[in-house]
């Protein structure tokens, strides 16, 4: 049983989320676990949701409010962080949904001895589940967490959201404030965890929505391909497994830019379009080569090798007219 010293904050970056509030907040205060503290930061919402966030916290004393002027995703989740007073920690963005047993079953797990716990996820609401799937529980250490992670072979991703993490493990530690700062600091994140177990069942809900950042289509996609770059610098210093993972998503993330870029008419700089293509032909031996990376990279890398690139380079220019 879970002890009930063990206190969760639940860390919410609020920026304009509309509609989708209530039902983040009201999934995370009604949780079957009670011993949480509910971190709401404003991040200089201008749709009525301070307004939302006052009504809960006057309602609930489990929640804290915080408000700041507009500084992004990772501001905002770096406040949570300066004053969260719980023993774990957890992130829920604000459009997103927990099922009631999230925090019960993944604290369960760091009670057990683990550092991270984390759980599948789903695009449906409907799938939200305490179910677990045909996968077994696993864990791993933070290294191989990692390397799973960076492959993009298994159901555990990158992301801040869908784990509970130890406190201590962002002792020095916060968010870059740059987009896709869940990859860039997973590098030193993960590998200070000893245990990470997985739970394959649907705890978690992310929403697909129309108005956030990952259904933008734009030049800030770009800094996947930075973050990817941060991890393979970070990950030269631990080990040579996870730096030839890092590798592989390097060539991952320059190879999605630029199809993405062409197939929306994303204007690329030179610049960025000559680094995607110099990173693509330095690490392709490495992911034709790897029986560890996925079948989709493996086959970017051939392609890349058959003349795929200069039909990139030239479908971006075009792009960019």
């Amino acid at each position: 049983m879970n002890s009930p010293q063990t206190t969760v904050s639940i860390i919410v970056p609020v920026y304009n989320p509309g509609p989708y509030l209530h039902a983040c907040i009201d999934s995370a205060l009604g949780q079957t676990y009670r011993n949480i503290e509910l971190i709401l930061v404003d991040d200089g919402s201008t749709d009525g949701s301070s307004a939302v966030i006052d009504h809960y916290a006057a309602s609930d004393s489990r929640v804290t409010t915080l408000r700041q002027s507009n500084r992004g995703l990772s501001a905002a989740r770096n406040a949570g962080l300066d004053i969260a007073q719980g023993d774990f920690i957890t992130f829920l963005d604000a459009d997103d949904i927990l099922y009631p047993r999230f925090i019960e079953l993944l604290t369960e797990q760091l009670n057990a001895g683990a550092d991270i716990a984390a759980c599948d996820f789903t695009r449906r609401e409907t799938e939200l589940t305490d179910a677990v799937s045909n996968q077994e529980q696993i864990s791993m250490s933070g290294h191989d967490a990692l390397e799973s992670m960076l492959y993009q072979t298994s159901r555990l991703r990158h992301s801040a959201w869908g784990k509970i993490y130890r406190r201590a493990l962002w002792n020095g530690l916060r968010y870059p404030e740059c987009w896709f700062e869940d990859l860039h600091i997973s590098a030193d994140l993960f590998p200070k965890a000893s245990i990470l177990t997985f739970i394959p069942a649907k705890l978690y809900f992310y929403r697909d929505n129309p108005d956030g950042f990952m259904a933008r289509k734009d030049g800030s996609r770009f800094d996947a391909v930075k973050a990817a770059i941060n991890v393979w610098a970070v990950t030269s210093s631990i080990s040579g497994a996870l730096q030839r993972a890092a590798t592989d998503r390097i060539l991952s993330a320059a190879l999605n830019f630029l199809a993405m870029a062409v197939r929306h008419r994303i204007p690329v700089s030179a610049k960025n379009m000559e680094l995607c293509i110099s990173l693509i032909k330095l690490h392709r031996k490495n992911t034709l080569t790897s029986p560890l990376c996925r079948r989709k990279n493996r086959l970017g890398a051939l392609a890349s090798y058959l003349g795929v690139l200069p039909v990139l380079k030239l479908a971006c220019r075009r792009s960019g007219k």
